[in-house]
């Protein structure tokens, strides 16, 4: 990855053909590119399209400033696994440790005496837990669906990332965005099926959308799960 003095983030990759822009929830702009491709080709796309790379930066922006923000106080609702439960905070539970846990109507944390006022333990709790369910079903349905497409995957890991599902290396090393728990467990199938359709396609060509839709013909459906109710859902932690 390059930080160039243009106001973009470069990264090449020798399976690239094209070069492709995108902006990401914080307004940072990325630049796949080629790995030889020169210098001047790439800025000259860049500043062919810087257009439209501001209005998907005040798009961004605007999307912001429309998130909710996060109190993390009882009686806040956060997604499980796209149900929206109403969060519950025990004060001065006779414990030595946090804890979290969901019935079909409440997300209960669960705080120590020294810490049962205290917002930030709350809002860690909470992300850890939210992770930590994102890794469990995951590590059940992976290994499955790997085996009904017949590939094989180096490693898989949670990850706390801010403006990707997931990512698959070359080398098959498997990545997830751990806020994945908030949402549908469809779209964890989803992201799941995506990033295994990586290690036989590269690329999002014709051929790689062809195998994720034979494993799950309404791939699209899944999709807009994510597209449409991220903004909406998802918390951003620290």
């Amino acid at each position: 990855m390059e930080l160039n003095a243009f106001p973009y983030i470069l990264r090449r990759s020798i399976r690239r053909r094209s070069i492709a822009l995108t902006v990401d929830a914080a307004g940072a702009v990325r630049v796949a590119a080629p790995f030889f491709a020169p210098r001047p080709w790439i800025e000259r796309v860049v500043q062919r399209n810087w257009s439209w790379v501001l209005r998907k930066q005040a798009q961004a922006a605007e999307t912001r400033a429309q998130r909710p923000a996060h109190a993390y106080l009882p009686g806040e609702q956060f997604p499980v696994w796209g149900i929206p439960l109403e969060l519950a905070v025990h004060h001065q539970v006779p414990r030595k440790k946090a804890a979290c846990a969901h019935t079909n109507e409440t997300l209960d944390v669960f705080l120590p005496t020294s810490t049962a006022r205290k917002i930030p333990a709350v809002k860690d709790l909470l992300r850890d837990w939210f992770f930590e369910e994102t890794e469990r079903r995951l590590a059940a349905q992976l290994p499955l669906w790997a085996a009904q497409m017949g590939v094989t995957y180096q490693t898989s890991k949670v990850v706390n990332q801010k403006s990707r599902w997931g990512s698959c290396s070359r080398q098959g090393n498997l990545r997830f965005n751990g806020r994945l728990s908030l949402f549908s467990p469809n779209a964890l199938e989803y992201v799941i099926v995506h990033e295994l359709a990586h290690l036989k396609e590269a690329n999002h060509s014709a051929r790689f959308w062809a195998v994720v839709a034979s494993v799950l013909p309404d791939f699209k459906e899944r999709r807009r799960l994510l597209s449409h109710n991220a903004v909406k859902n998802i918390i951003h932690f620290v």
